[in-house]
């Protein structure tokens, strides 16, 4: 049976070091803080803006301009201009995304056609001297939450474009959790789903928990049964693009 595209990325193999675990690969990982993502201020975003964040994370590059163009990500996320500026908007004024330079657009006025420019963007978390704008979403009187979730970027990159809105909220809720070096798995074994804690209402969740499952990106760990509720854990497809980090 041939696998699906998401599983090849989320399974790239991996050097296996003396003690059994898997080590870093040279492929680029995102770096997400676990407190931004428990923050009340990131569970507030809308759909789109939760998305143009992930691609800005999945997009980021040590030592080079962050940029998210407007037709390129309009193409990827299949939103309008207006949902896409918007989103923008919403990350610079939460600190999530910083806006370093404003974009200019292209001047076709009098004959001449001269470039624009894409606006240029930082991440608090990755760029130096940025940290105090964490305050923004570090103390909004979301849980606490240590380390970092870590993602493949071509996997996070595969889940914006082949995932539901309402899947991938709920799949990067589902890491806002503490992150340890317990394992170089994302330990989301055990979680349960609360819908009001993702922000959608209990039957729009239930077909993204559906979804999740339906692609081999989640399975149960233990079904619901009663008041039970059930409790989920990634599929082992899934495991390979995503693992921990705490902070050093």
């Amino acid at each position: 049976m041939t696998k699906s595209k998401g599983a090849q990325l989320a399974q790239k193999r991996r050097r296996v070091l003396p003690n059994g675990r898997s080590a870093p690969a040279n492929e680029r990982y995102a770096s997400i803080p676990a407190r931004l993502l428990a923050s009340n201020t990131y569970r507030s975003l809308t759909h789109a803006a939760i998305r143009v964040h992930l691609l800005a994370e999945a997009a980021y590059t040590p030592n080079s301009e962050l940029t998210l163009p407007h037709n390129k990500t309009r193409e990827l996320l299949h939103a309008s201009d207006t949902a896409i500026t918007k989103a923008k908007g919403d990350l610079a004024a939460a600190g999530i995304m910083i806006l370093v330079s404003p974009g200019i657009a292209p001047n076709r006025m009098g004959g001449q056609s001269n470039a624009g420019r894409a606006a240029v963007f930082a991440l608090p978390h990755r760029k130096s001297g940025c940290l105090p704008n964490e305050c923004l979403w570090g103390r909004d009187g979301g849980p606490a939450r240590e380390g970092y979730w870590r993602i493949h970027c071509d996997y996070l990159r595969w889940l914006i474009e082949n995932l539901s809105a309402h899947a991938l909220r709920v799949f990067v809720f589902l890491h806002a959790t503490n992150h340890t070096e317990a394992g170089m798995v994302a330990d989301i074994s055990g979680r349960a789903i609360n819908h009001n804690e993702v922000g959608l209402t209990k039957p729009t969740c239930a077909r993204a928990i559906c979804e999740l499952l339906d692609r081999d990106i989640l399975e149960f760990e233990r079904r619901p049964a009663g008041r039970r509720a059930a409790t989920y854990r990634l599929c082992v497809k899934a495991r390979g693009g995503i693992r921990n980090r705490r902070p050093s």
